[in-house]
């Protein structure tokens, strides 16, 4: 298995204030730039960037409002993560990239790529990037628990640890790829272990996505090829997928040029954060990238 932590880490400085954190891991091939899911941080997509490095250049940050970056608060909007995600791009250097996203992250690669499309090269849309109407109160429901997270003091990383291991959202993927993402999670607090993710910036952030990305939203706007890579399964263990038919369908008919690929095996959260997931998505954009015009 790669070594997961980014052998560059650095904070990249904001127009309007504050500061993004940032992992990196340099190739000598095009930029890909990794935006994370709604509660999560860079090492969501780690162990992808890992098995890439030294062939794309990786640049994958912490959000405002999680991980080592800085406050979101309650006016958290997918356009604000866009604005800083390019705001980033300028510090360090890159002028037009491949963006990956997972979950939440689908919704911000789309958001750049369809209001600068000269920034962008090509999206890859990991388990997200369009919601249905008719499925937004079930997802919302099913996003709960994950939220609820973020205001529990746990006594322990290691408290934290068996409770996701009880939700068994990574049955049959548990290993250091996991377990390496989640304990980058915790922060320590006056009374325990808290998550980094603020939970006013989670929910804002999800309201907006309920708001501006039912049917294609964003999505219209994407003109660049894009590589969607579905996990077989939702939230929970058996749910149904993020990804189904109906919002595959709907993927299709806007997206100007699309690839699918169903990733085996995996649910929502293990089709980035696992092992096995993690390849497979690597080798995707791999032969993604190679495709995509500089």
């Amino acid at each position: 298995m790669p070594e997961l932590a980014p052998p560059i880490t650095d904070l990249a400085p904001l127009a309007g204030g504050g500061h993004l954190f940032f992992g990196e891991w340099p190739g000598e091939g095009p930029a890909l730039v990794a935006v994370h899911g709604l509660t999560n941080q860079h090492r969501n997509l780690a162990a992808v960037a890992a098995s890439l490095a030294g062939e794309l250049r990786v640049v994958a940050p912490d959000l405002r409002g999680r991980g080592a970056s800085s406050p979101a608060g309650e006016e958290s909007t997918i356009e604000a993560h866009a604005a800083d995600v390019l705001a980033l791009m300028d510090a360090v250097g890159i002028e037009r990239a491949i963006l990956a996203g997972h979950s939440m992250g689908a919704y911000v690669a789309t958001a750049i790529a369809a209001g600068n499309p000269d920034r962008v090269s090509g999206v890859v849309l990991i388990d997200g990037g369009v919601m249905l109407g008719s499925e937004v109160e079930a997802l919302l429901e099913q996003v709960k628990p994950a939220l609820a997270r973020l205001s529990t003091v746990y006594d322990s990383p290691a408290a934290y640890l068996e409770e996701w291991r009880g939700r068994g959202a990574f049955d049959g993927h548990w290993g250091p790829v996991v377990e390496q993402n989640l304990l980058y999670d915790l922060g320590r607090g006056r009374d325990g272990y808290v998550p980094k993710a603020e939970p006013a910036a989670a929910l804002a952030d999800l309201a907006d996505i309920a708001e501006n990305d039912r049917g294609s939203g964003r999505l219209r706007g994407v003109r660049c090829p894009a590589l969607v890579l579905a996990a077989e399964a939702g939230l929970a263990p058996g749910s149904p997928p993020v990804l189904g038919e109906a919002e595959l369908e709907t993927m299709r008919a806007e997206l100007a040029a699309m690839e699918l690929r169903r990733i085996p095996d995996t649910g929502h959260y293990t089709v980035a954060i696992s092992e096995a997931g993690a390849a497979a998505c690597a080798e995707a954009i791999r032969s993604f990238a190679h495709g995509v015009a500089p």
